[in-house]
């Protein structure tokens, strides 16, 4: 790690971020840069391309930060990783550095506590398109579901990570209680954990929770989803979420979140 950089990844501007990291990973956000058209359009090969050159730029950041970074904040910047090729950070800075700005941010959001993500918060200015050096304007859900979908699947075979893995990390659950959630016996989670299979009449459900990890990791910090998943709410009279979900009431559950966090409806 370059002499410095932790300060600059935790407390800079973003133009001293931009530095940094091309410093630290010029080769990755020139590949960002040379595929991101193509990725966006849903093409295999630049998607994947794009994925590989973000585990490397995320492994790189992590090293930056170090022991500050925990495990739980390297899995939400790889559920994240499709979206931020499509943040006002790209608009503004580029494919190459405004990924890795946006992924500096996330990972801050992660591990900072909330009084000095007030003082070194980033937002991104964008006062007019006049400013922007790289349109979105072409990317539709279509291809952008084709994208994440090839993203996504890239990443979870290079880390072998499953959305099992990533419910039971983002609510911090053991086999037997992860077992209990899906109303299995421990020995056969355990087998779903270590073959990534899944059978068929559970696919669904595990989908949907992973949809409701993924919305709480994106509104909430990491640390307070196990105690919120665990406590009592009266939206659901009295039951926890995890609770809720064992009694395979996960659609509830999801729609409910989604509308607590959907800021335009309540504006």
């Amino acid at each position: 790690m370059l002499p410095d950089a932790i300060t600059v990844l935790m407390s800079g501007e973003p133009s001293d971020i931009i530095s940094t990291c091309q410093d630290l990973c010029s080769a990755e956000l020139d590949t960002i840069d040379l595929v991101a058209k193509d990725a966006l359009r849903g093409r295999p090969r630049a998607s994947r391309s794009y994925a590989r050159a973000y585990e490397s730029l995320l492994n790189r950041m992590i090293e930056s930060f170090g022991a500050r970074t925990s495990r739980l904040a390297a899995s939400i910047a790889l559920t994240e990783a499709p979206n931020l090729l499509v943040s006002n950070w790209v608009q503004r800075f580029g494919p190459g550095a405004g990924v890795a700005v946006a992924l500096v941010e996330r990972i801050r959001r992660a591990v900072e506590p909330p009084y000095l993500q007030e003082v070194h918060g980033l937002t991104p200015t964008l006062a007019s398109r006049d400013g922007f050096v790289f349109s979105l304007e072409e990317v539709d859900a279509v291809r952008f579901e084709r994208f994440r979908r090839y993203v996504v699947r890239e990443l979870r075979t290079a880390r072998r990570q499953t959305p099992l893995h990533i419910i039971a990390e983002v609510f911090d659950l053991n086999d037997t209680e992860l077992a209990r959630l899906f109303g299995i016996t421990r020995q056969a989670v355990q087998k779903w954990l270590r073959t990534g299979n899944v059978p068929g009449d559970r696919r669904a459900k595990v989908v949907t929770t992973l949809q409701i990890a993924e919305v709480l990791l994106r509104n909430l910090k990491p640390d307070r989803i196990p105690g919120i998943v665990r406590k009592p709410a009266g939206w659901f009279a009295g039951k926890s979420i995890v609770e809720m979900i064992s009694d395979d009431r996960h659609d509830a559950v999801l729609d409910r979140i989604r509308a607590s966090f959907d800021w335009s409806a309540t504006a």
